[in-house]
């Protein structure tokens, strides 16, 4: 903590806050040369509505534009084919079990088929 620790900011601060946060100084420079902490600038600037100038980050465009870089030859691209997808699990063989509405017997396809073709065909709706 700095000594300056709660203490209201002057006019002539202010000003020095702006010229030095418009000329692009760090927080910790400015935090040095005010006696502030680095929060107390962030604050305050936020409170000023001060922003860094623009730098420009990407190196200037060139025109015209430089050739895209050739594509790699195949041989770094995948030469051996995917192997085939795993062929699915056979369908199990149709088994005789009741019906759980008539108790007929009928060939089920599976744990999912409680039902015989009658049963079923009168429990759905009408269309």
């Amino acid at each position: 903590m700095t000594a300056r620790n709660g203490t209201p900011w002057t006019d002539t601060e202010g000003r020095l806050l702006r010229d030095l946060f418009a000329s692009g100084a760090s927080n910790a420079e400015i935090a040095a040369r005010l006696g502030r902490s680095e929060a107390a600038i962030r604050v305050k600037a936020s409170a000023l509505c001060l922003t860094r100038p623009w730098k420009m980050q990407a190196p200037p465009l060139q025109w015209p534009p430089a050739p895209a870089a050739a594509p790699p030859p195949p041989s770094y691209w995948h030469s051996t084919p995917a192997p085939p997808l795993a062929a699915r699990s056979p369908k199990p063989a149709p088994t005789e079990r009741r019906c759980m509405t008539c108790q007929k017997p009928f060939q089920s396809d599976g744990p999912h088929n409680r039902m015989c073709g009658t049963c079923r065909h009168l429990s759905q709706p009408f269309d």
